[in-house]
Formats: C-alpha cells, sequence, structure tokens
C-alpha cells in the first residue's frame, strides 16, 4: 500500500499531535484513505484537526510517527509513505525515512465528526486572532499544565466576542488551541452548539475542519 501527501496537509494537522507517553497511538498522524480522499488526522484528546487530499484510489491507513512527520514536512512539496518488509518507508523529495511499521491503534476519529452546528458565525482570521491576543484570559491547569482559557460570547444578533455578557451563549475554550486552530486562515467559520459541546471550526470552501473540547470555566 502507497499513499500520497502534500506536506501542507502534514502542516495543517501537525499542532494537534499528542505529547502525553502514555498515548502512543496519538503521538503521531494518521492517513485514513477510502479511495477517493486521504485523511490526515491528529489528535491529543482535547483537540482534533483533519484536512484532506486526493487519494487517487489508494485505500488503507498508515500512521506516521510524530518523528518522521517532522522530519518530511520540512521538506515540502508531496511526501508518498509505504510499507516495505515491517517497514514504514516514507520519502519527500530526495529524503527517505525508514522506521518499523507501528501498529495502528489511532482511534475512530470519524464518529467524531460534527454535525453542522445550530450556531455558525463567520470569522475575520486576522481580526478574530487580534481579538484573542488582547482578551482577558482565565488561569486553568490540566494534567499540571497551566493555560490561559477565554470565553467565546454569542450575542442575540449573531456576533461573536470574546469576553461579555451574551444573550445566547457563552463557551470558555484554551485560547492558545483555538490560535493553533485559526492558523494563518483569513476567513473561518466557528460552529458552536452549547458550553459543553466541542467547538468545531472549519474553512469556507474547504473539508477540512478541526474540534476543540471546551473548557470548563467554573471550577
Amino acid at each position: 500500500m502507497q499513499l500520497s501527501v502534500p506536506a501542507a496537509a502534514l502542516d495543517a494537522v501537525r499542532y494537534a499531535v499528542g505529547t502525553d507517553p502514555s498515548y502512543a497511538a496519538l503521538r503521531g498522524v494518521l492517513l485514513d484513505a477510502d479511495g477517493e480522499t486521504v485523511h490526515v488526522v491528529a489528535t491529543d484528546r482535547y483537540r482534533l484537526a483533519v484536512a484532506t487530499a486526493p487519494a487517487a484510489g489508494a485505500s488503507g491507513r498508515l500512521f506516521l510517527p510524530v518523528a518522521v512527520v517532522d522530519e518530511l514536512r520540512a521538506l515540502g512539496g508531496t511526501v508518498a509513505v509505504r510499507t516495505a518488509d515491517g517497514q514504514l518507508v516514507a520519502t519527500a523529495g530526495d529524503r527517505t525515512v525508514r522506521t518499523p511499521v507501528v501498529a495502528d491503534e489511532f482511534p475512530d476519529w470519524r464518529r467524531l465528526e460534527p454535525s453542522p452546528a445550530p450556531h455558525q458565525v463567520p470569522l475575520d482570521g486576522h481580526a478574530f486572532r487580534a481579538a484573542l491576543a488582547g482578551a482577558p484570559a482565565v488561569r486553568k491547569d490540566r494534567d499540571g499544565i497551566p493555560y490561559d482559557a477565554v470565553v467565546l460570547t454569542l450575542g442575540a444578533d449573531g456576533e461573536l466576542t470574546v469576553g461579555g455578557d451574551g444573550d445566547v451563549l457563552q463557551v470558555g475554550v484554551n485560547r492558545d488551541f483555538l490560535l493553533d486552530a485559526l492558523a494563518d486562515h483569513a476567513q473561518l467559520t466557528l460552529e458552536l452548539d452549547g458550553p459543553i459541546t466541542p467547538l468545531a471550526i472549519r474553512v469556507p470552501d474547504r473539508p477540512d475542519w478541526s474540534l476543540l473540547m471546551p473548557v470548563d470555566l467554573t471550577g
């Protein structure tokens, strides 16, 4: 089996790769092809990112350890991945990396793909990033690691602001995680359902999407 993806697709999901040594199955990127599309997936249990590329008829799943991802995505162009004699062989340009095949224990990411949410808010990516960077934050802790959380507020007029009071909905979110998911896209759609429902982020006219778990700000 061989799968090929743009290095840019690996870049798009790299931020969501897991780092917890207790979850080795998440310390890399999954390539999941269905014959038409290769889904490039990463998750650390708190966020999930999915990028896509044409599959050119290929089907199957291959898991790329993060060390392989980081070595090849920096080269740009197309990354071709195959298995041979118990090894994973990944090539980008004139660079080839070989590593033992890792058992595919990646979770069933497809069941997490969100249905359209009741609140779909178009965003100017640049303006929203600036608002996030300057917003007041609540210091929180997850697994002994401190982070800053912000409140997204949806008003009755459909306007989304960072902080303040909302007539419709308020959702807490890890600020750095949200900034990572926004990347440098100029236009985005943020989908909100409720204060304890994952937030979905989509890029208009592209099938890529990501999820962020909300933050409980009451504790």
